[in-house]
């Protein structure tokens, strides 16, 4: 049984690490994003990306839960704090640049 559990704990491990390097892709992406006109856009794109990030740190707490009742050591995801910031950033660049284009236009 404990075996069973550690072999989904691992693939767990590999889903997260593969899913955090998907979401800096994504947030790499970002920094293309020039459009004037789609600032509203990209601010919900961003925080499509956010939600996806906070999934990821759901699975990350289940992680350390199981690691921390088998007495293994806590994986460390260093991204993850990382790639949140750089999403806030973004997300408040567009927003408010949507948001003063709107105030433009009226």
């Amino acid at each position: 049984m404990r075996q069973l559990s550690e072999q989904l704990l691992a693939s767990q491990q590999v889903k997260v690490t593969t899913e955090l390097r998907k979401i800096r892709e994504r947030c790499d992406d970002f920094y293309d994003y020039l459009e004037p006109d789609m600032m509203t856009q990209y601010a919900g794109d961003v925080r499509a990306v956010q939600k996806r990030l906070l999934d990821v740190v759901e699975q990350i707490q289940w992680i350390h839960r199981e690691q921390s009742l088998y007495k293994l050591p806590l994986t460390q995801y260093p991204d993850v704090e990382d790639i949140g910031g750089s999403l806030e950033l973004f997300y408040r660049l567009f927003y408010v640049i949507g948001r003063w284009q709107k105030a433009e236009k009226k």
